[in-house]
């Protein structure tokens, strides 16, 4: 068991949902092909004993580890179902724009509006999170973002008027890793040139808060998203494939 716990310091673990349990490699360190069986194992043991009805396991395409899963993933009846591309972007040079959009918190406006501007932002999203309830990701937020999470939830303002969300901050246990946990447009507005202005005010934020770089993901078919990535000139760095298990069918 301690070593089991040792090994779980290379993994990001969200239990989050009720149903389910999501594992991604955290620290793409080379283990041993039976550290990764071990782990892969004990999750799914722990899924059957919760009565949980899916497990899944996220890996990059770079992982030094990646073929080793590959066939861990065969013998344990595993299925590729999605895959998110992993994007870079150098915010040291940064600078404040325009002020284009106000800016207001979730405690500004109140969690039910925010909810209302959420669920609008995620009309057609291919997102994984996209798909979950507020109220699973809200609990995320907490684990990832501690009692301020509130403070990080931000409602951009085009003459009064919602027209979409940011949330920056610092991936926990780096100092300068920035991150958005979620990014939308309210749908009457998309594809009018608002999304870049406002990728560029989150970067912005992001800087003032501490970050260095952005890392960011999105799904392989949100074509909207990759879009912009590519538009303002992201580098993608790889993929993060994810891998199902379905665990009440065994």
């Amino acid at each position: 068991m301690n070593m089991i716990r040792r090994l779980e310091n290379n993994f990001k673990i969200q239990r989050g949902a009720s149903s389910s349990i999501t594992i991604e490699e955290n620290n793409a360190i080379l283990l041993k092909p039976q550290q990764i069986r071990d782990i892969v194992e004990y999750f799914i043991k722990e899924a059957r004993k919760r009565g949980l009805e899916n497990l899944y396991f996220e890996i990059s395409s770079q992982s030094p580890n990646y073929n080793t899963y590959q066939t861990c993933f065969q013998e344990n009846g595993f299925i590729y179902s999605s895959e998110r591309i992993v994007v870079f972007k150098d915010i040291f040079s940064v600078v404040e724009t325009d002020d284009l959009f106000d800016l207001t918190t979730i405690e500004e406006i109140g969690e039910e509006s925010f909810r209302e501007v959420w669920n609008e932002t995620i009309k057609n999203a291919t997102e994984i999170k996209g798909s979950m309830p507020f109220e699973v990701c809200k609990s995320m937020m907490q684990k990832e973002m501690g009692d301020r999470w509130k403070e990080h939830c931000l409602i951009a303002l085009l003459d009064k008027e919602p027209i979409g969300i940011i949330i920056p901050y610092i991936e926990p246990g780096t100092l300068e890793e920035g991150k958005l946990f979620h990014f939308g447009i309210v749908p009457s507005m998309r594809g009018k040139g608002y999304e870049s202005k406002l990728l560029e005010k989150a970067m912005y934020i992001l800087k003032e808060i501490g970050a260095a770089y952005y890392i960011g993901t999105t799904d392989r078919e949100n074509e909207w998203m990759k879009s912009i990535f590519e538009q303002n000139a992201y580098q993608q760095l790889s993929c993060i494939e994810r891998y199902t298990k379905a665990v009440k069918q065994g």
